[in-house]
């Protein structure tokens, strides 16, 4: 393998523009892989899972014509169980695909302009800040119901707040979602009103589709 080669498939990955970077969604980096490596191996492994944590270890690599497997990255994540809206349901597999694309990331797939982290990692970590912003800034718990706080202005530039509304709107439509998204918001807030996670989780939901049409 070729830094021209690994130039050329990083020329076919779409990026998601994500606080003013663009990064690479996983299943691009191992479209990417594949194009270089039919025959490679993305081999993943759970190194701790103590019921609440989970890491896991995945490496990539190829396999001589003898059979002696050659590794060329790995890469490393971790992530707790309930913490985040994903991991409430499956933080073995959100470990499992940030594992997968770290290592595909450390081989030099998808960090044009970005960096080793995936889409899907960098999204994460901006919810799980975003909720955690929101909880330090929660009163302290009293006998009676607490009003709503406020979710925290917007830190994303502004460049990147810019959606694709149109595109939103019609990948929707057509997946009968048009009651969530449409012309006037998103889950009946409109768009200019929008958080970061909100915003986060629209780009990353229509980019999916996009690809999936």
């Amino acid at each position: 393998m070729t830094y021209a080669a690994i130039a050329k498939v990083n020329g076919e990955i779409t990026m998601l523009d994500l606080k003013g970077k663009a990064y690479a969604m996983v299943p691009e980096r191992v479209t990417a892989f594949r194009k270089l490596y039919p025959e490679g191996f993305i081999l993943t492994d759970i190194t701790k899972d103590d019921g609440t944590i989970v890491q896991m270890q995945t490496k990539v690599g190829y396999y001589k014509e003898n059979g002696e497997p050659v590794v060329l990255a790995t890469g490393y994540a971790q992530e707790v169980k309930g913490k985040g809206m994903v991991n409430g349901t499956s933080h073995i597999e959100n470990c499992e695909t940030s594992s997968v694309g770290r290592a595909l990331g450390m081989l030099g797939l998808g960090i044009n302009g970005g960096g080793i982290c995936s889409a899907e990692e960098l999204a994460n970590a901006i919810v799980a800040q975003g909720q955690m912003r929101k909880e330090a800034a929660a009163p302290d718990p009293a006998p009676a119901a607490p009003d709503p706080v406020e979710p925290p202005a917007s830190d994303l530039p502004k460049s990147d707040r810019k959606i694709n509304i149109a595109t939103a709107c019609e990948l929707a439509k057509k997946g009968g979602f048009d009651n969530l998204i449409n012309e006037k918001g998103y889950n009946g807030k409109p768009w200019d009103e929008l958080t970061d996670d909100q915003i986060i989780k629209v780009k990353l939901w229509a980019a999916q589709k996009g690809k999936a049409k």
